[in-house]
């Protein structure tokens, strides 16, 4: 009943014709010795690479870009419509696949009313699938070893989650040894516990367990969560987390879908130095080998929060990068 009186619709339902308005993200270009370039990915409407497979019952849309690591993202609420066709699910997925890394969307199975558990467990076996390898198909769409010579099993997993999505990457995250990094789009902490039946407490501690990089944004209306407790949330976590604040967003991040990757975006390539400035070495830098060797540096970062709506501050050049005339939104800078 609370959630009823309290959860909008818009929470999580989005269709396909929104992600469809709100087409070619642009991409972040290298950043070597102070030089910029414009850059654009033009984005398709839909996904041309994925394969539905069903794991152990969980239906999984995978696109096999044969890239290094590999992108595993979560979609929100079941019950309130979320589903992995939602906006921010879809924008995501399209977004990695086009430069050039593999993604798969997890569509939790069951009503998701529960502890969550069931559902850490679904992300977990979903990416062992993927580290084996054994989404790996020839030429002829075959998944024996015939053909196979020149696929590569990912090496890492960086865990993309929305609203819902992001509680229960969080918690898998300790369960996936190769995992590089994750990010909460909207997490929605003010409602947590009613989300998971009171067991937000332990899904929370697990998403502190690993040492990488985080990167936790939300909208300064989302419709649950407020500034105060989302700041004081990201203060929680471990060092190296980074907070963004996006001005005038709600939960749904409607028509701000292209944003939200920008920010995903300017934080991987600033997070990881291996990537060079340049967000589509995500697919063939070593990322797994990075985090492994550089633990001491991620533990001296210190948390920050930023807020998606100044005039300097570490994510200032995002005009030079990504060119107003690329974007049908105003270009916005940031400042911790």
């Amino acid at each position: 009943q609370y959630l009823q009186r309290n959860l909008s619709s818009k929470y999580e339902v989005r269709d396909l014709c929104q992600a469809k308005r709100n087409t070619n993200l642009s991409s972040p270009s290298p950043l070597k010795s102070y030089t910029t370039r414009k850059v654009q990915i033009n984005m398709p409407s839909h996904s041309k690479h994925e394969k539905e497979y069903f794991i152990q019952g969980t239906q999984c849309l995978i696109a096999d870009m044969n890239s290094e690591t590999a992108v595993v993202i979560t979609h929100p609420w079941g019950p309130l419509g979320g589903n992995v066709h939602n906006n921010v699910v879809n924008a995501v997925a399209l977004y990695f696949q086009e430069t050039g890394v593999t993604t798969m969307r997890i569509g939790f199975k069951g009503s998701q009313l529960g502890r969550g558990n069931r559902e850490v467990d679904e992300v977990r076996i979903a990416s062992d699938f993927l580290l084996m390898g054994l989404h790996i198909e020839d030429e002829d769409g075959k998944s024996d070893e015939e053909g196979k010579s020149n696929r590569r099993a990912p090496t890492g997993i960086l865990l993309v989650g929305y609203s819902y999505g992001s509680l229960i990457a969080g918690s898998a995250s300790a369960s996936i040894a190769e995992a590089v990094g994750l990010v909460f789009i909207a997490p929605p902490f003010a409602v947590k516990h009613w989300l998971l039946l009171f067991n937000a407490k332990y899904h929370m501690e697990r998403a502190k367990v690993r040492t990488f990089p985080r990167l936790l944004m939300q909208g300064t209306k989302d419709d649950f969560t407020s500034k105060e407790i989302f700041s004081n949330a990201v203060q929680r976590f471990p060092r190296g987390t980074t907070g963004a604040m996006v001005t005038n967003a709600d939960h749904s991040f409607g028509g701000r879908e292209k944003q939200v990757m920008d920010i995903v975006a300017q934080w991987l390539v600033r997070a990881y130095p291996c990537l060079e400035g340049d967000i589509k070495n995500l697919a063939t830098a070593d990322i797994f080998a990075f985090i492994s060797s550089d633990v001491n540096s991620i533990k001296a970062t210190p948390s920050t929060m930023t807020d998606v709506d100044k005039a300097s501050g570490p994510f200032a050049c995002m005009n030079s990068i990504y060119g107003c005339a690329n974007l049908d939104y105003p270009c916005r800078s940031t400042q911790i």
